[in-house]
């Protein structure tokens, strides 16, 4: 049966399709010894760039590029806003072998709205990806406009959830007496192959075909064979004639059957910041996270509620027909906004049934799992899961990129019934140690006489994977920040990175979860000034709190001005002010520092947070050449990577 694939944006507006069986998603495994590494602006599995933004006439130009010249790509793309890392605008791109994606974000002149535009011929899914961002995940504020600006700012997220190999695959064929006849060539891989320039994707019916298979889960691997790349075909098919002679079979809804393979990387990608009235661009190359033996992590882009995954019961050998088994969705995200188990909230109240429930130890509390504020009986609940996860939500960073999942559900006692497992929780904790610093350190440029500009972006990519914000909450004490609890991984404590100790949640523009950096600055200027002011005067902008001397950086993705308001980025969700008063001079670098290692308890017993956060960013600077001939630009612009 074909079903319609749907973005997020479509699938918000008419509240998505079902799936055949109320199925699966997958997740499956070709070894256990995966492991990530960041690879700095290589090529990688899964890329991050910091920043995009469409605010004061800013457009933002993003291409994506497979440097793999045999296989295909399957990519997930996602854009997710500054203030807690929501959900803007997702989708997927099929990339053939040597292909480049390009699209460009800029601002709705009449709804304000960030909206995306590209005019590629690469395949994508839903066929068309032009379109406003959705609203609907954000703030919910009392003003069109307010909630708009919340779509302005953010990061990307861009994985590589499979390879489309050229040849064709064994599930992708028939057995007729004991024989199988398996297509020569992939047709999903001809569907994406560009020919003259334009891949047919839909526009013939093998490719739409081919294509529209992709809105299946795989049931499986494979059904007879599994393999771990496309290095021998050959092979592969001789294997699976073998296999069919003993009772094999074939499976049109296996990952082999829709025509993926495992991933294998190979992607870059490249940002520019550009904005045509001022005259002014930065740009810079996404950071790059690479895979050893990576996971399969297809999931189909539909709107339907995604309750329950398919994992690979033992790592896929080949020769060998794996068999899946079923996990909840809490095996592969550690997004506390989409998980029912191990979450904290009010500073550590564990969601658990019975004595640990924080609602009580009522059956009815027991099976409604709401979280409740423990500061007030009287304050509202919050649902759980705070939203319930759609197809379209997945993969995302802490979706098991590396290893087997594990399926861990706790027998009898406390935790009857609940997933106890890590894998998500692990895959996020690694790729935020891998990401984690101590500082940051950067330049800074703002001397009139050059009408310089200095915005500095601080963007944490894995932080929504600790802690996010509920805005359906509602209650008269307390907030809705929301923890997931690491107790069971391998951190073996409930908030390794980012906790009560480090984080407030700010009010000034809306909810926004605030992380605590060092307090005080190291600031020097380019003759070696040093500023005497203890006190720098942090103001979130506009400058409606107290001056401070501790820099929070309130936002997933925060930016802070050098001596006024963001007048490069034009940064407004959250945006903080460095004051003039406060530099020891006009130009000079700054350092800032984490908090280190943090004490905490909970429920009595002594913890330490790890103390470093998952930073990435640039400094963005502007300088005017004011001595020009008439009708030549003497703007400037400037990105530098932090240190």
């Amino acid at each position: 049966m074909k079903k319609r694939i749907l973005s997020l944006s479509i699938a918000a507006m008419i509240g998505g399709v079902g799936l055949a069986g109320g199925a699966s998603a997958a997740v499956f495994t070709q070894s256990n010894a995966g492991a990530l590494s960041l690879n700095g602006n290589a090529a990688g599995n899964i890329l991050l760039v910091p920043y995009f933004s469409t605010q004061g006439g800013n457009a933002t130009l993003l291409s994506i590029t497979n440097t793999d010249t045999v296989n295909g790509k399957a990519v997930k793309v996602r854009f997710r806003g500054a203030a807690n890392s929501d959900d803007l605008y997702d989708f997927q791109v099929l990339l053939s072998p040597g292909d480049v994606w390009t699209a460009s974000v800029s601002q709705d002149a009449t709804t304000g709205i960030s909206t995306l535009s590209t005019t590629d011929a690469t395949c994508t899914l839903p066929t068309s990806v032009n379109g406003a961002f959705q609203t609907g995940r954000v703030q919910q504020f009392s003003t069109a406009s307010s909630i708009a600006n919340q779509t302005r700012e953010g990061y990307i997220e861009i994985l590589n959830m499979a390879d489309i190999p050229k040849f064709g695959l064994a599930d992708q064929g028939t057995i007729t007496a004991g024989v199988l006849t398996a297509p020569t060539t992939n047709p999903l891989y001809t569907a994406i192959k560009h020919v003259n320039g334009v891949a047919p994707c839909s526009t013939n019916a093998a490719g739409a075909a081919a294509i529209n298979l992709l809105v299946n889960d795989p049931v499986a691997y494979s059904a007879s064979t599994a393999f771990s790349n496309g290095s021998a075909a050959a092979a592969t098919q001789a294997a699976a004639t073998a296999a069919t002679a003993t009772g094999g079979q074939t499976s049109s809804n296996s990952a082999q059957g829709l025509g993926l393979v495992f991933p294998s990387g190979g992607l870059l990608a490249d940002w520019t910041i550009i904005n045509v009235a001022n005259t002014t661009t930065i740009s810079g190359q996404a950071t790059s996270v690479a895979a050893t033996n990576p996971n399969l992590v297809f999931f189909p882009q539909v709107g339907t509620s995604l309750a329950t995954t398919k994992v690979s019961g033992a790592v896929e050998a080949t020769g060998t027909a794996g068999t899946p088994t079923t996990a909840g969705l809490d095996a592969v995200t550690a997004d506390p906004i989409f998980r029912k188990t191990f979450v904290a909230y009010n500073q550590g109240t564990v969601l658990a049934p019975a004595a640990s429930n924080p609602n009580g130890t009522s059956a009815a509390n027991a099976a409604n799992g709401v979280v409740v504020n423990g500061a007030s009986s009287t304050a509202a609940s919050i649902a759980n899961p705070v939203v319930a996860a759609a197809y379209y939500d997945q993969p995302d960073l802490s979706t098991p990129y590396v290893n087997l999942v594990d399926t861990t559900v706790a027998g009898a006692g406390i935790y009857n019934g609940l997933y106890t497992g890590q894998s998500a929780l692990n895959q996020a904790n690694t790729l935020t140690a891998a990401l984690a610093k101590g500082s940051v350190t950067n330049s800074y440029l703002t001397n009139s006489a050059l009408s310089a500009a200095t915005d500095w972006v601080f963007s944490m990519p894995t932080r929504r994977y600790h802690t996010a914000y509920a805005y359906a909450y509602a209650g008269a004490t307390g907030n809705g920040q929301v923890y997931t609890d690491y107790t069971s991984a391998a951190a073996a404590q409930p908030f390794p990175y980012f906790g009560p100790a480090n984080t407030t949640v700010a009010s000034t523009n809306g909810f926004q979860v605030c992380t605590k950096l060092a307090t005080g600055v190291v600031a020097y200027g380019r003759e070696e000034q040093v500023t005497a002011v203890s006190n720098p005067g942090f103001v979130v902008s506009p400058g409606t709190v107290a001056a401070s001397a501790t820099l929070s950086l309130c936002g997933e993705t925060s930016v802070l001005s050098f001596g006024k308001a963001s007048a490069l980025l034009s940064a407004s969700v959250a945006n903080t002010i460095f004051p003039a008063a406060s530099l020891p001079a006009v130009d000079g670098w700054a350092k800032f520092s984490t908090l280190g290692a943090t004490a905490y308890t909970i429920g009595g017993t002594g913890y330490t947070q790890v103390g470093t956060l998952p930073i990435l960013g640039f400094a963005a600077q502007k300088a005017v050449n004011s001595a020009v001939s008439a009708g030549v630009s003497g703007n400037f612009g400037l990105s530098y990577t932090h240190r």
